[in-house]
């Protein structure tokens, strides 16, 4: 069985029916869509903001904001400005410091 990290190593799907197709859509020649999982921690515990309280709402915010500042044309020149930009706003609305 051909693992999910050297199939998305080949830059796309070959449409011979992979159990572990990382593409999108499954199974088609040529898809170059990977699909993300969800993060999970080592007890393979995932979040899951699927409620409407505040806390859930402002978290959804922060993360919309984020993808925001990462949202630039392809051929933009200021990529890594933008992912500094982006790691330190996570960094300071999650409370994440640097070990």
């Amino acid at each position: 069985m051909l693992g999910k990290q050297f199939l998305i190593e080949q830059g796309m799907c070959c449409g011979s029916g992979c159990f572990l197709c990382p593409y999108i859509p499954k199974h088609v020649a040529g898809s170059k869509r990977i699909r993300m999982d969800k993060y999970k921690n080592e007890d393979g515990i995932e979040l899951s903001y699927t409620g409407s309280d505040v806390h859930t709402q402002l978290v959804k915010e922060v993360i919309r904001e984020a993808i925001t500042i990462l949202d630039f044309p392809p051929s933009y020149k200021g990529c890594e400005k933008a992912m500094n930009k982006c790691k330190e706003f996570l960094t300071v609305n999650f409370n994440i410091e640097e070990d």
